[in-house]
């Protein structure tokens, strides 16, 4: 190569201060572009490496939410299911079903109450206890 720095062309013949051949050039040229090529595979080998190991991270938390999710939506749906049935078992045994309107329910306790003076109504006639 030519300069004034002391630096020795590349076969070691010749006058630093003489001009460089097309041929020194393209060989200068070609091993320069080589090892520019074989530094940047490196660091593209380590790239491909590391996408790979992120893409399997991603990879592995989405199938580990999708569990959760399941699970979570299954329990949702259990709770509800034991809400609900709570419900009816509470209405069932304070006598007032699920779904039913007023009118109905004015009905239904008007009913217990005729049954209710009914049933008092016999119970003073034949006492309990009397044969």
């Amino acid at each position: 190569m030519t300069g004034t720095s002391g630096a020795k062309d590349v076969d070691g013949k010749g006058n630093d201060n003489e001009p460089m051949t097309h041929l020194q050039y393209n060989a200068l040229r070609d091993v320069l572009r080589k090892e520019m090529t074989s530094g940047l595979n490196e660091p593209r080998d380590k790239t491909e490496e590391l996408s790979k190991e992120i893409k399997k991270t991603v990879k592995d938390f989405e199938e580990q939410a999708n569990e959760y999710m399941v699970k979570l939506r299954r329990d949702i749906v259990a709770d509800v299911r034991n809400l609900i049935q709570a419900d009816e078992e509470e209405a069932s045994v304070h006598g007032s079903p699920r779904g039913e309107t007023d009118e109905e329910r004015a009905a239904r306790l008007q009913l217990e109450e005729q049954e209710r003076r009914e049933q008092d109504a016999t119970n003073s006639i034949h006492p309990h206890g009397c044969g």
